[in-house]
């Protein structure tokens, strides 16, 4: 098991490490998530965006979110004992018109809300919204140098707009931490993408959050945006700075927030069902290449997608080796085709 120490023993709630830590009680291959892929939306061209869609000022994905098809799958997750939502930011989730609704049909089955966003949205009103139902943020903050971060967000990003969203959220989120057995439970999180433009401020976000924000940071993801900007974020061989040796050298401290407890798998993954806004199964919340490309949600039997799910990956891995991220996997193109040879057989 990789010991993963956090800062002032603060965790993420919602996070695999409770699982690890015994705070909640979970055998290492139950179902724990559920995440959901909204329908496209952001304000920003983050030169990291993982998304392939090229209308990115709107709603740019022909999927619709279905509230019945939704409450559906909460009522087969709840049965099998799954009591994380995860709604994924790839885009940014405020937009949704459906976000509150989705929130309160959440937290009212018994499910914690776990939202990632990139923090532009974050107005007092929707600050105090997201406590009450004790939704899990984490916040997407690159850098806290205003023409990096302005750079980063595609020209789009506001620093001092975020920074002050970040302070009034951290006031309101102080109030949900929780003392359990020597640890400390938070729900706020920032996440940063590590990359050559950024790789020296590493150490001072981490600083920056402090005692009472979680900070974990992980590698780009070479799809969508990013793959068109790989030379700026990443290259083939990083610059004065080992961009994976520093992101090692933090997960030592903090592995990502799904990491499992041996450190080779992403838990959202492994320990979950990823969904589109229609309810197609995909791969995980941010791959929608695959979407279509298994078999039907099958909401009487959830563990039988996952099965299905983790064999696809499982079979692949064996043929091009393992990586703990399928997106992040050097082949992951590779991985869309042989879905779709896989499908057809």
């Amino acid at each position: 098991m990789i010991i993963q120490m956090t800062r002032n023993n603060l965790i993420l709630r919602g996070s695999f490490i409770e699982s690890i830590l015994g705070i909640r009680c979970y055998n290492e291959k139950d179902l724990i998530y559920v995440m959901l892929n909204l329908p496209y939306h952001c304000n920003y061209r983050c030169l990291k965006c993982c998304n392939v869609l090229e209308n990115y000022g709107g709603a740019n994905s022909t999927a619709i979110f279905k509230e019945t098809s939704f409450i559906q799958l909460l009522r087969a997750a709840k049965q099998i004992g799954i009591k994380t939502l995860v709604i994924a930011g790839e885009g940014e989730p405020l937009i949704d018109t459906n976000l509150r609704t989705i929130v309160e049909l959440t937290s009212e089955n018994g499910f914690l809300p776990y939202v990632f966003i990139n923090g532009s949205l974050l107005s007092e009103d929707t600050i105090q919204f997201l406590a009450k139902h004790k939704t899990s943020l984490i916040i997407a903050l690159d850098s806290i140098q205003p023409d990096r971060y302005k750079r980063l967000t595609g020209g789009r990003g506001n620093l001092s707009t975020i920074l002050a969203n970040i302070a009034n959220c951290r006031k309101v989120y102080a109030k949900l931490i929780e003392e359990h057995e020597g640890y400390r439970i938070g729900s706020l999180a920032i996440n940063m993408v590590v990359n050559t433009i950024n790789c020296d401020e590493v150490e001072k976000v981490r600083e920056f959050c402090a005692d009472d924000i979680v900070f974990v940071c992980n590698q780009p993801t070479r799809i969508g945006l990013a793959e068109r900007n790989w030379s700026i974020l990443y290259g083939e061989t990083p610059g004065n700075t080992d961009v994976d040796s520093i992101v090692a050298r933090m997960s030592a401290l903090q592995q990502p927030l799904g990491t499992t407890s041996d450190g080779k798998w992403c838990a959202y993954m492994r320990n979950g069902i990823s969904v589109s806004p229609d309810g197609q199964v995909l791969t995980c919340a941010y791959s929608l290449e695959t979407a279509g490309l298994y078999n039907d949600l099958n909401v009487d039997d959830l563990k039988a997608t996952n099965r299905e799910v983790m064999q696809s990956v499982e079979e692949f891995y064996g043929m091009h080796g393992h990586s703990r991220c399928i997106l992040r996997h050097p082949k992951y193109k590779d991985f869309i085709a042989f879905l779709k040879n896989r499908r057809k057989k």
